[in-house]
């Protein structure tokens, strides 16, 4: 089971790294939001597991 937390907080990082890209640069506006609800959306799951 830690090994599926570990995962979704990797899918946290690459969301967090994707929104950071996304804000920095305007070209990349849409991958900035993906990456918001990538984000989000690992630190629930990883929450709710672990």
């Amino acid at each position: 089971m830690e090994t599926v937390v570990v995962a979704f907080d990797v899918v946290s990082g690459i969301g967090l790294c994707m929104f950071l890209l996304g804000w920095a640069f305007d070209e990349f506006e849409s991958l900035g939001i993906a990456g918001l609800v990538l984000m989000i959306g690992g630190f629930l799951v990883s929450a709710m597991i672990g």
